[in-house]
């Protein structure tokens, strides 16, 4: 072997450098989505919660028209819990309603239900 007068060894360091640059930007990336995903999948299950329960609301809104007093009701459901709380006034009810997923991440909604109308008059989501 020739007398390389110490070539090889900053090309070994600038080789691993760069090899250990492309490594962490990739993991970097691979965290970023990791909790990208997560983030939509909570977000999808709060979504997902306040779809069944004003699904379940709205039901027992319409049929018991009549003898509906204020009450506070909790459902649980596979992916968290939905709390209602409704103050009935003449021919509307306004409804706060808050969802926690299992993870603890909240929503809080509040809607106005028309009792003539059988149908939401306003809805608002306050985070």
């Amino acid at each position: 072997m020739n007398n390389e007068k110490g070539f090889i060894l900053p090309v070994t360091l600038l080789i691993s450098a760069l090899f250990f640059l492309a490594f962490s930007f990739y993991l970097e990336q691979y965290i970023s989505e990791k909790v990208f995903y997560r983030e939509a999948e909570e977000l999808r299950k709060i979504e997902n919660l306040i779809l069944l329960g004003k699904k379940d609301i709205l039901s027992q809104l319409s049929s018991s028209k009549e003898q509906l007093q204020n009450f506070d009701e909790e459902k649980d459901y596979p992916i968290g819990t939905v709390h209602f709380t409704v103050q009935k006034q003449a021919n509307i009810a306004i409804v706060n309603m808050t969802c926690t997923t299992d993870q603890l991440r909240k929503n809080h909604s509040r809607f106005t239900y028309n009792f003539e109308e059988q149908r939401i008059i306003s809805w608002v989501e306050l985070r």
